[in-house]
């Protein structure tokens, strides 16, 4: 009898629904949660958006906030809110991410909070990603603190060269002026 065999794991993907794909980004099982990751950004189930953005906001595990980011971006449905509630993440893999993401929100909230963990931020990765991300930016007070950052970061290679290949010519002139200003700090 057909109705007796087991159902197969495919068969059982395929009928998973939108809810059951969002909840795989919790999963601990990395296969798992990058095949929910895929199917929710190929579905792009409208659905998905609002549990996603609460995952994003306030899932207790980092990694599960960090790919509901990842997957609202995927489906085009990452808004500016979410990237700047992001750069504030207790979690530095998060906040690192956050910082990747900003890019494709040069808005001001969000260039305040970059410029802000340029001079705060603790955490090595996510002072790399801020520093090259603050290149996205080409406002005076941005440049400036991209110069002011690469000023006190002339010691070590890896942040000074994320601050200098952050440099474009619409910045260069800001960036000087905040490298002076942080090297008239330093002394």
């Amino acid at each position: 009898n057909d109705d007796q065999r087991p159902v197969s794991a495919t068969h059982q993907l395929a009928n998973r629904t939108t809810a059951q794909w969002v909840k795989g980004l919790q999963s601990s099982n990395g296969w798992q949660l990058d095949v929910a990751q895929q199917q929710l950004v190929l579905r792009n189930d409208p659905a998905a958006v609002k549990p996603l953005q609460t995952m994003a906001n306030a899932d207790k595990e980092p990694l599960a906030r960090l790919h509901a980011l990842w997957t609202l971006a995927g489906m085009n449905r990452l808004d500016a809110e979410l990237v700047a509630n992001a750069l504030q993440d207790p979690h530095p893999g998060v906040r690192r991410h956050a910082a990747r993401l900003a890019s494709q929100f040069p808005v001001v909230d969000i260039e305040k909070k970059l410029i802000e963990l340029s001079s705060q931020e603790e955490e090595v990765g996510v002072q790399l990603q801020v520093a090259i991300t603050l290149g996205y930016f080409d406002s005076p007070a941005a440049g400036k603190a991209l110069g002011q950052f690469a000023s006190r970061h002339t010691q070590d290679n890896y942040r000074y060269a994320a601050a200098l290949s952050s440099i474009r010519a619409k910045n260069l002139p800001h960036v000087m002026e905040g490298a002076l200003a942080g090297t008239k700090q330093a002394n």
